[in-house]
C-alpha cells in the first residue's frame, strides 16, 4: 500500500503513467488496473478490485485519487478497517493532490502497514536541472542565464514549463540554444504570477529581482494602479493567512477561510 502525497502534482503523475506503463509491460496489459476518483467509490468497492485474484497475471495495481482527501470520514474508517487485509498480488496506491489529515484513522494505517512517498516541489538548483533535462530530451538547448531566467519565471508549475519548454525547443528548431530573448518572446507572463514574484522578491529584500519585475509587468501594459492593487491584495492573503496561523488553523482550514 502506498500513499502519493505533496505540492508536486507533476512528479505524482508522471510516478503513476510510469507505474502503469510498466505494469502493462509486465502483467499483461491494462485488465488488471484499477482507477477510481475521489469519493464517488466506496470503501468496499477499491477493497473489492484490491481483493480480486488477477486475470492471467500475477499481480493487480488499484489507484484511488484523493479518497483521502474528498470521501467521507465513514468511507475512510472503513477502508483503514479492510487495509491490513490487501493481498500479496495487489498494490494499492492512493494519490492524493491535497495534503491529507495526518491525524485520520486511514492515514495512520497506511503510515503503519504500507509507504508514504513525498512529492516536494522543485526549487533552485533542482528545478533548474529539471528545466534543462526537459529541453535535453526534447531535443534542444537552453543558456545558462535563460535556464536560470526560466526557473524564476514559472517556479514550480511543471505542467506549464512542460508545455513552455516544447513551444521553445520548436521555435529554435533544436538548431541554437533558447535565450531570454526567446523566453519574453514566446513565454506569456501572467500578471498574478508575476506580482507572486514582485511580492516575494520585496518580502526578501531582493531590490533587483523586485525592481526587474516590476519593470517587466509595466512594459507588457498594465496599468499602474492594477499592478498597486494587486500587490496589496498579495499582502492582505499573507497578513490573513499569517494570523489564521497564529489561531492555530492548518492548510487545508486556511485555504477553506480565504
Amino acid at each position: 500500500v502506498f500513499l502519493f502525497t505533496g505540492a508536486d502534482l507533476y512528479g505524482q503523475a508522471e510516478k503513476i503513467k510510469l507505474w502503469k506503463r510498466e505494469f502493462e509491460r509486465k502483467h499483461g496489459g491494462d485488465m488488471n488496473i484499477s482507477i477510481f476518483e475521489g469519493k464517488n467509490p466506496s470503501a468496499r468497492e477499491i477493497f473489492q478490485a484490491a481483493g480480486s485474484l488477477p486475470f492471467l497475471a500475477e499481480k493487480r495495481l488499484i489507484i484511488a485519487k484523493n479518497f483521502l482527501s474528498e470521501s467521507e470520514i465513514e468511507e475512510q474508517h472503513a477502508a483503514a478497517e479492510l487495509i491490513q487485509d490487501v493481498p500479496e498480488f495487489s498494490v494499492l496506491v492512493f494519490s492524493e493532490a491535497v495534503a491529507p489529515d495526518r491525524r485520520t484513522s486511514l492515514y495512520k494505517k497506511i503510515q503503519k502497514l504500507g509507504k508514504i512517498v513525498e512529492f516536494a516541489p522543485l526549487i533552485g538548483s533542482k528545478l533548474q536541472g529539471w528545466i534543462e533535462k526537459t529541453v535535453q530530451q526534447k531535443g534542444g538547448g537552453i543558456e545558462k542565464d535563460a535556464l536560470i531566467y526560466l526557473s524564476e519565471l514559472i517556479p514550480g508549475d511543471l505542467f506549464r514549463l512542460e508545455n513552455e519548454i516544447a513551444k521553445l525547443v520548436g521555435f529554435t528548431a533544436g538548431t541554437r540554444p533558447i535565450t531570454k530573448a526567446d523566453i519574453d518572446l514566446l513565454t506569456q507572463t501572467q500578471l498574478t504570477t508575476s506580482i507572486f514574484r514582485l511580492t516575494d522578491a520585496i518580502g526578501q529584500k531582493n531590490r533587483k529581482v523586485a525592481l526587474e519585475t516590476l519593470h517587466q509587468v509595466m512594459e507588457s501594459g498594465e496599468e499602474l494602479h492594477r499592478i498597486l492593487s494587486m500587490i496589496m491584495r498579495q499582502f492582505r492573503i499573507i497578513t490573513s493567512v499569517k494570523d489564521l496561523a497564529d489561531q492555530g488553523l492548518g492548510r487545508d482550514a486556511i485555504t477553506a477561510k480565504l
